[in-house]
């Protein structure tokens, strides 16, 4: 066959040689190339015994297998795919000892060679780079875990944080307050009209100090959502009353069909919170609906106002809806905020 034909026959096996002295040789990979380079060997063979005519066109399409080898099994399935191709193709005029012929197979001897060289190399290349993406991607996927963890634990520190202060709040100052209000009533009975008239001011002054210690407790921690839980909390607790008396008709739709964990209860509550204040605050609506719908698979709360103002970032510096997706972030959920009809917020929880 020649000189140039022949080397470029060895030399992809002694670069083969050299590459797996480096690496060590996967038995069972090395196993389902020897037996799909048999199979293809076979394959070609028995056509060309049943169909001799063909065999340019075999010849033509001995490129496809180098192809498909370098793809499934690297730079070692080309360079066998290669040597099987050339070797029928060496055979083959062998036995035809045509000189035309002869001079043709070693043009597609050395384009088989150089292809498998070019598709191997190619192909360990982007084996490399796959395994080290795939490595990346695991250790991203570990920190996102991680930092997932720590989320819900910062979350239920503060909220942990929050109810020891709302307690000692309704413990020690709002007992003292309601104290202060009593002995006020008891002294304004006692004393004559223009003292009366400093404790009716002082009684005001301790009504709005009593009411602004109980909406600081049921910011920091809703004590309804204790009392009553999540579900009568969002249909009949504070929102409702709120809404209400912003004179905006409130809705809620509840499809529970599971047991909430205390950390989805918590964030579900929170999310409606913010959104039920920004809709009083910015959205000029008068009409907002809650759903929550949870199965074995996923929890999803839809918040949606028919305002005509637009609830932007730029309402409230962002801290709104950012508190919004950093409560659904921190349990592994997804939110979404849409403009159309109204306002918008979809979170969507993983059970």
């Amino acid at each position: 066959m020649g000189d140039l034909t022949g080397s470029l026959f060895i030399a992809p096996f002694l670069i083969l040689c050299a590459n797996r002295y480096q690496r060590a040789f996967n038995l069972q990979g090395g196993l389902k190339l020897a037996i799909a380079v048999i199979a293809f060997t076979l394959l070609v063979l028995a056509i060309y015994l049943l169909r001799p005519d063909i065999y340019s066109l075999l010849r033509l399409a001995s490129l496809l297998p180098i192809i498909w080898f370098s793809y499934h099994f690297g730079i070692t399935g080309a360079i066998f795919a290669a040597a099987a191709a050339n070797g029928l193709i060496i055979l083959e005029a062998s036995i035809s000892q045509d000189a035309t012929n002869t001079y043709i197979s070693q043009l597609f001897i050395l384009t088989n060679a150089a292809t498998s060289l070019l598709l191997g190399a190619a192909a360990a290349e982007l084996r490399q780079k796959n395994k080290i993406l795939t490595v990346t991607n695991l250790e991203l996927r570990a920190l996102l875990e991680k930092n997932q963890q720590l989320a819900i634990k910062m979350v239920n520190v503060q909220e942990s944080e929050r109810k020891h202060l709302s307690q000692e709040l309704h413990d020690e100052l709002g007992q003292n307050l309601t104290a202060f209000k009593t002995e006020l009533a008891v002294l304004a009975s006692m004393t004559d009209q223009r003292a009366t008239d400093i404790v009716t001011a002082l009684k005001q002054n301790a009504n709005a100090m009593y009411d602004s210690v109980y909406h600081l407790m049921h910011y920091l921690r809703p004590r309804e959502l204790d009392e009553l839980g999540l579900a009568k909390a969002l249909s009949q607790g504070k929102f409702k009353s709120l809404m209400h008396k912003e004179k905006m008709q409130y809705t809620t739709h509840l499809c529970l069909n599971k047991q909430l964990s205390e950390e989805h209860q918590i964030a579900i509550y929170r999310i409606c919170q913010e959104a039920v204040t920004n809709c009083i605050k910015h959205s000029c609506a008068s009409e907002l609906v809650i759903s929550l719908d949870s199965n074995s698979d996923l929890i999803t709360l839809i918040i949606q106002d028919n305002g005509n103002t637009v609830t932007t970032a730029s309402h409230s510096g962002g801290y709104g809806l950012a508190f919004i997706d950093e409560r659904a972030t921190a349990l592994g959920g997804q939110c979404a905020f849409s403009n159309e009809q109204g306002f918008t917020i979809t979170v969507t929880f993983p059970s």
